[in-house]
């Protein structure tokens, strides 16, 4: 017998134990509803007939009582039509509850109930004669009550009532006897149904569970065999089921593997010599990457690094044709120069762009790119780069409309490389446009998992076809060939963007019209993730610019808005940053958010005087390294020097006393001079002169070795260090650097051309302020040193 017909044999027998089960609980139900009725109705009947003789008694009562009056039939009206009618309701009433009680009584014991019924029907009729002629005509009432009613309400309510009640309870007991006896007995049938049911399923299941057991061990042992690498076991079930079918489906499984193992292990001998092939050219192509890495680091500074003295000349070479025409007053000299040294510097940097975009575009497909995440300020990158594009937007006489909205503040993710893609957007809206429109709008956009922030680039410019616009983000392609003859470019700029959207888990998408512009739509998360394979350690360390870093931020605490006022002027006149803030309280919470460079402090002011919030602000380890500056009536140095203030000014002020307090503590350029170290010679002539000019006094070193020993012999307050350099390169340099006495607080900027890899910036982590590509911009390098000693004085 086949296991199939087993289970449905098995099934059946239990369907029909089932069916028997259901059978005996549905008569149980009935017989315990039916004897249940039973004493519902007998109880019913014997409510109802407490109620008729608690009825009959008020009524006998009201009867009797009546029937002592002995008013004059003349004197008084009787009962009212009204109080009649009430009176018969009454026995109406009562009426109808013994003849529904009739309808409940079984009909063995009816006939006492219909004597009953019939006694009250005459005695009903007595009182309503003798209600009806109370006070009309009083003889024959009393007439009525004594020769009919009481006669009659003594057989109802002394011999007749009685035996009812008692025949009643009697009624009750048996009914409430017989549905106990009942529902045991169902309940003892339906439990014994139930056990034999289990029994007899229990019974089953063993005989089927136990061939299936059976058979299904004996598998498992071949399976088993077979697991272990016994490919000559063999399976023996008896019986033509389907058990026995995979048996014997096992044994010529077994049989086949016992062949394939053969071809296997001649195939394997074969992968071993393939794998070792590919593994060499594995090895040669991981070489290969290697070198191009190599290449490209290599590329990267040499072309960077004659760049860089091309474009920082040129603009030397600006500012002394400018100083020439102004000290000997020869305009001609700026007007003849100045152009073309312009055009040399606007040539050197459209080089320097191209470079460093076939550059990106190489590390971006070799996989080399990273991701330095930070959180910025949405709208002041918005505002730098809409600065930074002016001039393109106003060669070409088109009108620059920036949106952003309100809500949008700021958002995490690699600063530099969002302003690229804007950047190259508005770029391209520009050069296509002519006396045109362009438009930045900045808008927030929520789905269902995250937050994005949508930049939608619109010009009014020439348009392209839906042709076009499918090849645009490809490389080295523009719209088609009159296009790039005719606007120039090397048709890298969008497809770097798309690249940098996709780095940074964004997209970008294009929608354009010929001859009515096109809209540029660039969406990205507003917290970029970080790409573990590829972001270098430390980025999250890099803190936000909150501010121009070229003023010195100071916040005056003083509730007095006269001194308030005097500070605001006074020192804005000298070029600082002032916030004002009117108490103690308000102070602290300035200072958290400003992280102001100095403090002037008052010391009598309401709720929270001077001393209280000095002491807080050493307290808070973010706050205590700001120098604090006492401006005060009160003349208490001791005590404003052991709390931790940096100096102490007694009002009435004096400015010139004030000026030279705040500029020991903001003063930008540096006690100790400035170590370049780099062994192009250009190099180092162009960032002299710039610091020279600058007011700063400079050293310089072709290469590690000899910066180590002017280290040694004068410790810098900065040092720009190039990373490529003959005899000891900038890693070294830095290693020996920091070894020497008094240098862990001194800053390093690396100037390199070369693109550092992830493990070279974990190597440099630490050990450098900031690292900055040769060929930026001068001022922005000074502005950079600025911001470093002025971070790294103390008082």
């Amino acid at each position: 017998m086949t296991i199939r017909r087993r289970l449905a044999l098995s099934f059946f027998a239990i369907l029909s134990l089932l069916g028997v089960n259901l059978i005996i609980y549905f008569w149980s139900d009935i017989k315990r509803k039916s004897t249940f009725e039973e004493m519902r109705s007998a109880i019913s009947r014997q409510i109802l007939i407490s109620s008729v003789q608690q009825d009959l008694s008020d009524f006998q009562k009201q009867v009797t009582l009546l029937s002592q009056i002995t008013a004059d039939a003349g004197a008084g009206g009787g009962a009212s039509p009204d109080d009649v009618a009430q009176f018969n309701s009454r026995l109406d009433l009562i009426a109808s509850q013994l003849r529904q009680v009739r309808s409940q009584t079984p009909a063995a014991e009816a006939a006492k109930v219909d004597a009953f019924i019939s006694a009250f029907t005459d005695l009903s009729a007595s009182w309503r004669v003798f209600y009806q002629n109370l006070g009309r005509n009083q003889s024959k009432a009393i007439t009525e009550v004594v020769m009919h009613a009481e006669p009659l309400g003594q057989q109802v309510t002394q011999q007749l009532l009685p035996e009812l009640q008692r025949d009643e309870r009697d009624l009750v007991s048996k009914a409430s006897a017989h549905f106990y006896d009942a529902a045991r007995f169902t309940g003892q049938v339906t439990v014994a149904i139930f056990v034999l049911s289990g029994l007899l399923a229990g019974l089953l299941a063993f005989v089927v569970s136990r061939h299936l057991t059976l058979g299904v061990r004996a598998l498992k042992a071949g399976a088993d065999s077979l697991g272990e690498g016994d490919l000559d076991s063999h399976i023996e079930l008896p019986g033509r089921d389907e058990l026995a079918d995979l048996a014997r489906a096992f044994n010529d499984m077994t049989g086949r593997l016992r062949l394939a193992r053969l071809d296997l292990t001649r195939a394997n001998v074969q992968l071993e010599e393939r794998h070792h092939e590919l593994q060499l050219l594995m090895e040669a192509a991981e070489a290969a990457n290697q070198a191009k890495s190599q290449f490209l680091a290599n590329m990267s500074h040499e072309l960077r690094t004659p760049m860089n003295a091309i474009i920082g000349y040129s603009e030397m070479l600006m500012d002394e044709a400018q100083d020439m025409a102004s000290q000997s007053a020869l305009p001609e000299v700026e007007a003849v120069f100045v152009p073309e040294l312009k055009k040399i510097t606007a040539a050197g940097r459209h080089l320097l762009a191209l470079i460093n975009d076939i550059l990106d575009l190489s590390k971006i497909e070799a996989g080399k790119m990273d991701l330095y995440l930070e959180t910025f300020n949405v709208p002041e990158m918005v505002c730098d780069v809409a600065c930074t594009i002016q001039p393109l937007v106003d060669k070409n006489e088109n009108r620059l409309k920036i949106e952003v909205a309100p809500e949008i503040t700021g958002m995490r993710a690699d600063l530099t490389k969002v302003r690229q893609v804007l950047f190259n957007l508005l770029s391209n809206a520009s050069k296509f446009t002519q006396k045109g429109t362009i438009e930045l709008r900045v808008a927030p956009e929520r789905d269902q998992s995250r937050d994005w922030i949508a930049f939608h680039v619109k010009d009014s410019g020439i348009g392209m076809t839906k042709e076009q616009a499918a090849h645009i983000f490809e490389a080295f392609t523009q719209a088609d060939a009159s296009t790039t003859r005719k606007y120039g470019g090397t048709g890298l700029g969008l497809t770097i963007t798309r690249k940098f959207c996709e780095l940074m888990g964004g997209r970008i998408t294009v929608d354009s019209e010929p001859g009515r512009g096109t809209v540029f739509t660039v969406r990205l998360p507003l917290e970029v993730a970080a790409d573990p394979q590829h972001a270098p350690a430390g980025d999250q360390a890099r803190p936000m610019p909150e501010k121009a870093l070229a003023a010195a931020t100071i916040l005056v605490i003083d509730d007095d808005p006269v001194i308030q006022d005097l500070m605001k002027s006074f020192l804005g006149k000298e070029g600082y940053h002032v916030v004002v803030a009117p108490g103690g309280e308000e102070g602290l919470a300035e200072a958290h958010r400003h992280r102001p460079d100095i403090i002037t402090l008052d010391v009598a002011m309401p709720r929270m005087d001077g001393w209280t919030v000095l002491g807080a602000l050493k307290a808070d380890p973010t706050l205590a390294d700001i120098p604090v500056i006492m401006l005060t009536m009160v003349d208490n140095k001791s005590m404003g020097y052991a709390l931790g203030a940096a100096d102490y000014i007694p009002k009435p002020l004096n400015r010139d006393r004030l000026a030279a307090v705040l500029a020991k503590y903001a003063k930008l350029r540096g006690r100790r001079p400035v170590l370049i170290v780099d062994d192009d010679p250009d190099t180092r002539a162009i960032l002299k002169s710039a610091l020279e000019k600058d007011g700063w006094t400079v050293d310089q070193a072709e290469n590690g070795r000899v910066a180590l020993c002017s280290a040694r012999t004068a410790v810098p307050g900065l040092v720009l260090l190039d990373l490529m350099m003959p005899e000891m390169d900038g890693f070294t340099f830095l290693e020996e650097f920091r070894r020497l006495p008094d240098t862990k607080s001194t800053p390093v900027i690396v100037l390199t051309a070369k693109d550092l890899t992830p493990d070279e910036r974990r190597r440099l982590a630490g050990s450098v302020a900031r690292i900055v590509q040769k060929g930026a911009n001068t001022e922005d390098l000074l502005t950079q040193i600025r911001d470093l000693v002025a971070q790294n004085i103390t008082a």
